[in-house]
């Protein structure tokens, strides 16, 4: 974590990376949804859907990253207990 970007050539960890990008997408719309000032009942299923399908793509990359070539370095962002806090997360908020 010096600041060098990392460079790492697996197909396992593209496919992670891009999950990863779509993971926080939905959790960062779902978050936009749930800052509405009116949340009508049609917008809590949204934001329900929406956490609960972050979660498990967060849940879906754990198991992802276990078979990289490269092993993540501990604190980076597809290390298993960074994406299993963050499975917690949307897990309890959903």
């Amino acid at each position: 974590m010096d600041g060098k970007p990392e460079v790492l050539q697996d197909a396992q960890f593209e496919l992670a990376s891009m999950m990863l990008e779509v993971a926080i997408w939905t959790s960062k719309y779902g978050a936009r949804v749930s800052a509405k000032e009116a949340i009508s009942e049609d917008d809590a299923k949204e934001i329900l859907k929406l956490f609960k399908k972050a979660a498990g793509i967060f849940q879906a990359i754990s198991s992802q990253a276990e078979r990289l070539l490269d092993k993540p370095d501990p604190g980076t962002d597809l290390d298993h207990h960074i994406l299993g806090k963050l499975f917690l997360i949307y897990v309890y908020n959903s």
